[in-house]
């Protein structure tokens, strides 16, 4: 046998017993560093997927939450922003002035607050004013509503006498 060919037997004898041997013996023994950097390694593509996963739901909520705020911007311009008792009464005006009434208006000094409201105009300008105020998104109370009606005038005009309880008094019980 030629000496070189020798040697390769040697070299492939000597290397496939060093890998059975590894193999055998359980590579952990010789090579405990590498299974920990490898086991880090697993750990932390785990970690990754996980905030990848928190990253997508934190987007998901944030895009709902825009959503959700450009929905209550839209609410908040239907409804009339109402938080004192002047504003209310600024609403009142202007609703009455919108539905062609006249109005005359009287605090009565009580908590809650009480309107004593003396609306003018035709019966369906007054029809569209209560029907306004019906279908705010406060809980109005109406206490009293009378009528008079003035018939030397064309045409007709209705008076109608009503009084609301200011919806925001802190004695007023929520809808």
């Amino acid at each position: 046998m030629d000496p070189l060919k020798k040697k390769f037997y040697l070299y492939l004898f000597l290397v496939t017993t060093a890998f059975s041997l590894i193999v055998m013996f359980d590579y952990r023994f010789i090579f405990p560093e590498l299974i920990t950097k490898s086991q880090i390694i697993i750990d932390l593509r785990k970690k990754i997927q996980n905030f990848e996963k928190q990253n997508y739901v934190f987007d998901a909520f944030q895009k709902e939450k825009e959503k959700i705020i450009a929905g209550r911007k839209k609410i908040e311009k239907v409804f009339p922003k109402i938080s004192s008792p002047l504003d209310f009464l600024y609403f009142l005006e202007n609703t009455a002035r919108k539905t062609n009434n006249d109005i005359k208006v009287k605090i009565k000094e009580a908590d809650p607050p009480v309107f004593s409201l003396e609306v003018t105009g035709s019966f369906n300008s007054i029809i569209k004013f209560l029907a306004v105020l019906e279908t705010m998104p406060l809980k109005i109370t109406f206490n009293a509503i009378g009528k008079q009606i003035a018939i030397s005038s064309l045409p007709p005009i209705l008076i109608g006498n009503l009084e609301v309880i200011y919806p925001f008094a802190k004695n007023t019980p929520s809808p």
